[in-house]
This record gives structure tokens, C-alpha cells and sequence, in this order.
């Protein structure tokens, strides 16, 4: 059988390269304790059990965490997660502009790839992070802007809804009041 040149040109052109396409990684609904526990500070497992956990089951994984800001860049933030001692995720964003405009205590949500366990000294750390809901304030941390700067304003309290009763008669008269 004589392949011809042609099909072998063509089939160059049509076949997709693999290398072109965005690779997929597998989601994990790990929590920070979790990892902790098993590779983190907390375990009590061989540094090699560790490593083994941690390359089997999480690295380049899909991680979902919230935290609080403890530092932020334009490009990166590091969060404390379980709300002790300091920072334990620090992750680098996507977007590069997308912790610029982070306040210091607010709490947000990230979704990262996860990329080095943590230990006691070093934070889990992850890249591709996206923030996946909008920061929110802490009491005492995150202010707003204006109260960063030393501007107050005073606390919003919504008004109390007064609800009117009305008797009627079937004929539509008032017999709230006597008549």
C-alpha cells in the first residue's frame, strides 16, 4: 500500500497539538484543615509520607479557601486562614492587577492551583488565583477607605417599619373609630 504525500502533508496541518491546548487539573474540596493535618504543620506523618500526600492528592489541584488578607500586592495576597498566628496561603493572582485594590483584615474567597504545602513556618502557596466573591470586612479590620483614612461615618441603621391597620366595613366605612 502507497501513501501518498498529500495525506501525509495534510494530516500534519489537521492533527491538534496537544501542547496547544490549556491543561486540565482535577478539583479538590479539601479544606485548609485538612491539608494541614495530613502535610501541613499539624501531621505527624515522615516528611516523605508527606511529600508522597501531598503530590498525589493535591499538588496542581483546584483549591477553593477563604481567608483574611494579611499582605497584598497587585499581583498577590497572602491569607491567614484558620484566623491564628500569621499567614497560611499565599497565592499569586491570574490577573496581575487583581489584589490591588485588597484592604488589609478584609476576608475573601480564592480559587487557586495549589503548587507547595505548608508547614509552621511556610505557607501553602498556589498560583492562578482568582478571587471568587467580593471582600468583606472584619470588625476592627478591612474598613472602608473613607475609615481607613481617619474619616468616619456614622453606622447605617435602617429605619423600623411601622405598620397601619385599618378596620373597614363591607360598605367601606372606618370602624376604627366610633362614629
Amino acid at each position: 500500500m502507497k501513501i501518498s504525500p498529500l495525506i501525509v502533508a495534510l494530516s500534519v496541518f489537521f492533527v491538534p497539538d496537544v501542547s496547544w491546548s490549556t491543561p486540565q487539573y482535577p478539583e479538590s474540596a479539601a479544606s485548609y484543615t485538612t491539608l494541614d493535618r495530613e502535610v501541613g504543620c499539624k501531621s505527624q506523618y515522615s516528611s516523605d509520607k508527606k511529600d508522597n500526600i501531598f503530590k498525589s492528592q493535591y499538588y496542581n489541584h483546584w483549591m477553593t479557601w477563604t481567608g483574611t488578607v494579611e499582605l497584598s500586592s497587585a499581583n498577590s495576597a497572602s491569607l491567614n486562614i484558620d484566623r491564628m498566628g500569621t499567614a497560611d496561603l499565599r497565592v499569586e493572582f491570574a490577573d496581575d492587577r487583581a489584589g490591588y485594590d485588597l484592604l488589609k483584615g478584609s476576608i475573601i474567597t480564592v480559587r487557586f492551583l495549589m503548587k507547595s504545602e505548608g508547614g509552621c513556618f511556610l505557607p501553602f502557596s498556589g498560583t492562578n488565583a482568582v478571587i471568587v466573591t467580593p471582600q468583606r470586612s472584619t470588625s476592627g479590620y478591612g474598613q472602608s477607605a473613607p475609615a481607613a483614612m481617619g474619616y468616619s461615618q456614622p453606622a447605617y441603621t435602617p429605619p423600623t417599619p411601622t405598620y397601619t391597620f385599618k378596620c373597614r366595613t363591607a360598605d367601606g366605612k372606618d370602624c376604627s373609630r366610633p362614629q
